[in-house]
């Protein structure tokens, strides 16, 4: 009588294909040198992301055995994201699952992709060609199709607002809008029959756009708001705004007035490209309904804004304490009054996720890393009287934050080759940081006293009250969710082998870097 073999998970496809979207491309490619059935169940789902960022890559796709591994597997791509006008694919393939779609704009590809990719969901185009008929054709094709919900336009530059209306008002009925482009100069000459196409096209859009997240990654010089403000006013279920790169002047619409207006419930604020006013800034956060993420503009608040005092804003953040979960605080300016701003929004927001006021490390331009953050002194973390309040934040994942000594440390300590045993950390950070047992990521950079006076004000006259950071690291080894740690600027002060120690209790890290 014959045996039945044993079922395994490749006789379940719709299992198989479960797992196996949870593994990476690496994951996938050691499953493929297990056995012959193993690999030959897995590679299909090798081409679930296809990537091709170079001309050689898409030369590589174009040979032979490729392109037949492509045509037998074309039902398994998901995301395609290709950076080069030399499309890879043969034309004869249908990819109809396809729901991410990346590439450079052509004007003859566009609207045949489109349709013959009914199931995509997210599209980026680059660079939108500057021509009327081009940017008419795309944008029909673009909102004509079914199932799209998030589109991502690079626009070459334009010479007038009315063709960014022509942009906002075909894709209304999509949930998610993100913009690129720059708009110059008011051009009158071309403006009437320009008009006229808006006009057209706003009457067939839907009178309220189901738009609730809008990114204008743009500029925008001379500008008319006109056009953008009349699509504003219709967005009543935006959630989501990332304002464009403009400068307040009298011409400059209140947008927190024009949010009112539309009833929109503003959720997540991004304006780290706008350039207004600490009050501007702080009337934005009050018209925010519920706000949950945040950041802030460039250089908004440091020593080149016009308001050196910004208190406004952090009150008006706090009124948020309860709703907030990611705040960014990158480029903020390193000022006397931001690292109480810190210290205010970690001790009074139970919510937060994350907390990042340290841009990434950028070794080309370290004066930038230098001077554009804020920074938490020792000062900043206890109250009068020198008693420390604890951060509400104790669900917190990701801390990304400077720090400065209490006191000033010598360069001679330094050379002398103790910088080991030199108590560089606040102690009262520390502690801060060891309550938050569920933080994954964790980036301190420290920022040397002696440099920091110049632009942070005067040293307190704190006793020293630090720990070495070996201490530190020994201290933090009980949070054992940790899976990115960065010491930046503390390279210096690093003992490697009580790192090496503490990094074994931490089961899931991925790296811990220092400079």
């Amino acid at each position: 009588m014959p045996i039945n073999p044993v079922a395994t998970v490749f006789d379940i496809p719709l299992l198989q294909d479960a797992i196996s979207a949870h593994l990476t491309a690496k994951d996938l490619k050691r499953c493929l040198l297990v056995c012959q059935a193993w690999r030959n169940s897995f590679r299909p789902h090798l081409f679930r992301v296809v990537i091709v960022n170079s001309r050689t890559a898409s030369s590589k796709l174009k040979a032979t055995t490729m392109q037949a591994l492509l045509t037998q597997h074309a039902h398994m791509i998901r995301v395609i994201d290709c950076g080069t006008l030399d499309w890879p694919f043969p034309d004869n393939v249908a990819m109809r699952n396809v729901t991410v779609l990346r590439m450079p704009y052509s004007n003859s590809k566009v609207a045949p992709m489109l349709e013959a990719l009914p199931w995509l969901r997210d599209l980026e185009l680059f660079p939108l060609g500057s021509s009327p008929d081009s940017l008419v054709g795309v944008l029909s094709a673009i909102s004509s199709h079914a199932h799209l919900r998030s589109v991502k336009l690079v626009c070459a530059p334009h010479p007038n607002p009315t063709r960014l209306g022509w942009i906002l008002w075909s894709l209304a009925r999509l949930e998610r809008i993100s913009l690129s482009v720059t708009i110059y100069e008011h051009d009158s000459a071309v403006l009437a029959a320009e008009q006229q196409q808006l006009d057209r096209i706003m009457a067939t859009a839907p009178s309220c756009p189901a738009v609730k997240e809008l990114d204008l990654e743009s500029v925008f010089f001379n500008f008319d708001h006109t056009v953008l403000v009349s699509f504003l006013l219709q967005c009543h279920h935006l959630e989501s705004f990332s304002l464009p790169n403009i400068t307040h002047n009298a011409s400059t619409p209140n947008y927190a007035v024009i949010f009112t207006a539309a009833k929109a419930r503003i959720q997540h604020l991004d304006a780290h490209r706008a350039r207004l006013s600490s009050a501007d800034m702080a009337v934005m956060i009050n018209a925010c309904v519920g706000l949950r993420k945040f950041r802030v503009a460039l250089g908004q608040f440091g020593p080149h804004s016009a308001v050196k005092s910004p208190q406004s804003v952090v009150d008006a953040l706090l009124e948020h304490r309860e709703t907030l979960q990611d705040v960014d605080l990158t480029d903020a300016g390193m000022d006397e009054w931001t690292g109480a701003m810190l210290q205010s929004l970690l001790r009074v927001c139970p919510r937060l996720r994350s907390f990042v006021a340290m841009r990434p490390l950028n070794k080309d331009h370290p004066i930038m890393d230098r001077h554009c953050d804020p920074v938490l002194g020792a000062s900043d973390l206890v109250v009068p009287g020198g008693r420390r309040l604890d951060w509400a934040c104790v669900d917190l994942k990701k801390l990304s934050i400077r720090f400065m000594p209490s006191v000033e440390i010598a360069a001679d300590q330094v050379e002398r080759g103790s910088a080991k045993h030199v108590a560089v950390i606040p102690r009262g950070l520390v502690e801060q940081v060891r309550r938050l047992s569920k933080l994954e990521d964790l980036r301190l950079g420290y920022v040397a006293r002696a440099k920091a006076i110049e632009s942070v004000g005067a040293v307190d006259s704190m006793e020293p009250d630090g720990q070495t950071v070996s201490e530190a690291v020994a201290d933090l080894a009980t949070l054992d969710r940790i899976k990115r740690l960065e010491l930046r600027n503390l390279k210096r002060f690093v003992d490697h082998e009580i790192l090496h120690a503490v990094r074994k209790h931490w089961p899931d890290v991925e790296w811990c870097q220092y400079s």
